[in-house]
């Protein structure tokens, strides 16, 4: 069984997402400016949400609906079959995006779509799911454009930029997808194959440097994590998820390639460590403070002319 899809990404990065995701095994049927569309199996399913380094949200498409009022919207997601979707026992919450007419804010259309949930679980058991707006078991999201609606589940819960490394950034953080676009753009995965190393200069909380040791070692982001939404979803099954939680560690292999990085700044060298750490990197990644940096920052005139020369050379 195939199931449709949109994954979500960063701006500007939607054709990279394509790419990625293909070779990840989804049937791409359209590239928007917000994401993905397309069709995959549960195995593909699992692998993106595993594999994915440039996703946002791994978002199940439930149903389309035409909604020409806030009633017809509201008996649109009374009518889905709510209960086949997630248990009794699970805590839900509702995002919502998107305008009509007869809709003016997105508290409102969310409480509609919340709504609609409530009635279907009300009419099969006299009984209904909590909310919980904070940390809830199962996220839905609704989309309304041009009075077409889209509902959705989030199979992750949370952005998949999150990898589980970084619990502390830096000044400046990079956004640890974005990080990896970056590395794709600058054709590392290329340049690994070819044996040369990546030194950051300026690394802060070493995000780009993992992000490469995780590509440099084929380590999926995904393995980090562990509270993945998809488990509270009715249709998943375990043995698929645990075969291709398998198959990502075994794909991990080991590698030579120096990756290393530097910071003018004692306490963002303190966090990268820590990061490093936790990535489970620590003997691929090396940091150090820079005493050059620092020098260079406390006499900015010295650090301009060192680097018109070095752009002059």
């Amino acid at each position: 069984m195939n199931y449709s899809v949109f994954v979500s990404c960063p701006r500007q990065m939607e054709y990279l997402l394509e790419t990625e995701l293909t070779g990840l095994g989804l049937e791409v049927s359209r590239v928007s400016p917000q994401g993905v569309f397309g069709q995959a199996s549960l195995t593909v399913l699992y692998q993106m949400i595993i594999g994915s380094r440039l996703a946002n949200r791994v978002q199940l498409i439930l149903f389309e609906a035409d909604v020409t009022s806030a009633d017809s919207l509201l008996q649109a997601c009374r009518d889905f079959a709510w209960h086949e979707v997630f248990s009794l026992a699970r805590t839900f919450a509702v995002e919502f995006h998107g305008s009509a007419p007869f809709i003016n804010n997105t508290m409102y259309g969310g409480q509609l779509i919340k709504d609609g949930v409530v009635d279907c679980f009300n009419a099969h058991y006299d009984e209904r799911p909590s909310v919980d707006k904070k940390q809830p078991d199962v996220l839905i999201h609704g989309y309304l454009k041009r009075q077409r609606l889209t509902v959705s589940l989030d199979l992750v819960g949370y952005s998949l930029h999150q990898r589980g490394y970084r619990l502390e950034a830096g000044g400046a953080p990079l956004k640890e997808n974005v990080a990896a676009a970056v590395l794709y753009r600058a054709n590392w995965p290329a340049l690994l194959q070819q044996g040369h190393a990546l030194v950051d200069p300026f690394c802060g909380s070493a995000t780009l440097l993992i992000e490469a040791a995780l590509m440099a070692t084929n380590t999926a982001p995904g393995l980090a994590r562990d509270d993945q939404a998809v488990r509270h979803w009715l249709q998943h099954d375990e043995t698929v998820w645990q075969d291709t939680l398998a198959a990502a560690r075994q794909a991990v292999t080991s590698t030579t390639c120096e990756i290393s990085g530097s910071d003018a700044d004692a306490r963002g060298i303190g966090i990268a460590k820590q990061n490093i750490a936790r990535a489970g990197m620590a003997e691929v990644i090396t940091v150090s403070l820079s005493r050059l940096l620092i020098l260079l920052l406390r006499h900015r005139a010295a650090y301009w002319s060192l680097t018109h020369l070095t752009v002059s050379d």
